[in-house]
Formats: structure tokens, C-alpha cells, sequence
């Protein structure tokens, strides 16, 4: 695996850090095109490998969790692995609550999962359940 240097900074201003401000780039604090040239050839390799298949953007990463409801209730999993296959993205997810009776629990879903059942926040499961309980 080849090491990434970030190129561009997060920060407006930063203090010591490695790498290039949007406003180096673009703004009246233009240093040069020395910058502006590796930021480019950065983004190129970016663009071809996303061309050549080589990208993938998961939709969480492992140890993030997520929240569904069953039962009438809401229940809290760690993604603990991410399968990337030809045409889907698999989570595995482990129940990540204080319920013994539940701590064996596992489900593997697909990416299309999140955001109709599964969801980032405990507000955004409560809220589906609640729609859900409407239309029964």
C-alpha cells in the first residue's frame, strides 16, 4: 500500500503543518505554482483511479455505529467488518448493547440497508420507527 502525504490542509491558516491551504492555492496568498502543480498531479491520481475502478467510498468504517429498530425498540451495533464485493458493500454488525440476552447478535446488511433500517443516529432510528408504527 503506498503511503499518502496530504497535500492540502484543513485549517485556513495553519501554523507548522504540512501541506497546502485552499488559500495558497487561490487566494492573495499564492506562493507559487510549485503547490498548485503537486495539488493537481495529487487529484489527477485521484481521478484515475476512481476511473479505473480503484476507489471505493464506504459508507461507514469499522467500529462506527449504527442503530436499528426491531421489535418496537432501537438497538446499537459496531460495524466490525466491511466486505466490498463486484456489485454490493456488506457490514457485518455486532449488537453493541447491555442486553445479555442479546449479545450474540449479528446482522449483515448491504449498504442500501442504511438509511431505510439502519441508521448513524439513535434519533434518526427512533424517528423511522415512529413512522413505521404510523403506517401499521
Amino acid at each position: 500500500m503506498t503511503e499518502h502525504k496530504r497535500l492540502t490542509t484543513k485549517e485556513k491558516y495553519p501554523h507548522g503543518a504540512e501541506g497546502v491551504s485552499k488559500d495558497k492555492l487561490t487566494g492573495k496568498y499564492c506562493r507559487g505554482v510549485f503547490e498548485a502543480t503537486a495539488c493537481v498531479e495529487k487529484l489527477a491520481e485521484y481521478e484515475n483511479a476512481d476511473e479505473g475502478g480503484l476507489l471505493v467510498r464506504l459508507p461507514c468504517k469499522v467500529g462506527d455505529t449504527l442503530f436499528c429498530f426491531s421489535r418496537g425498540k432501537v438497538y446499537p451495533f459496531k460495524a466490525r467488518c466491511i466486505r466490498i464485493y463486484k456489485k454490493r458493500i456488506e457490514i457485518e454488525l455486532w449488537y453493541a448493547g447491555d442486553e445479555e440476552n442479546y449479545k450474540f447478535w449479528h446482522i449483515t446488511i448491504v449498504e442500501q440497508d442504511i438509511g431505510y433500517k439502519f441508521f448513524f443516529t439513535r434519533e434518526e432510528a427512533e424517528k423511522a420507527l415512529k413512522e413505521m408504527e404510523k403506517k401499521a
